[in-house]
């Protein structure tokens, strides 16, 4: 899981989610979202928080498509998720 990975690597540096949320310049409830699976971060997010971690090629790569299969996940989940457009039919 995404939000897994941002912890490791935001322990990993012993930095607190309020540290992690003023380097990336992100609000740490965000953080706390993305590490619990609650939120899905958005594209610039990730960007911001890969650079605070201080990732750089592969790791920066593996980092991004990671957030990028959450992200399909989570459309996949929604699309599914979804009631039916139309009302049954009067009887």
């Amino acid at each position: 899981m995404f939000g897994e990975q941002v912890r490791e690597y935001r322990q990993r540096l012993g930095l607190t989610q309020e540290d992690l949320g003023r380097k990336a310049a992100v609000d740490p409830k965000t953080i706390r979202g993305i590490e619990t699976g609650r939120r899905t971060p958005r594209p610039s997010t990730i960007q911001q928080l890969a650079g605070a971690l201080g990732l750089s090629g592969k790791e920066r790569d593996w980092f991004l498509a990671s957030a990028a299969r959450l992200s399909g996940e989570a459309d996949d989940h929604a699309s599914r998720a979804l009631p039916p457009a139309q009302l049954p039919p009067d009887v």
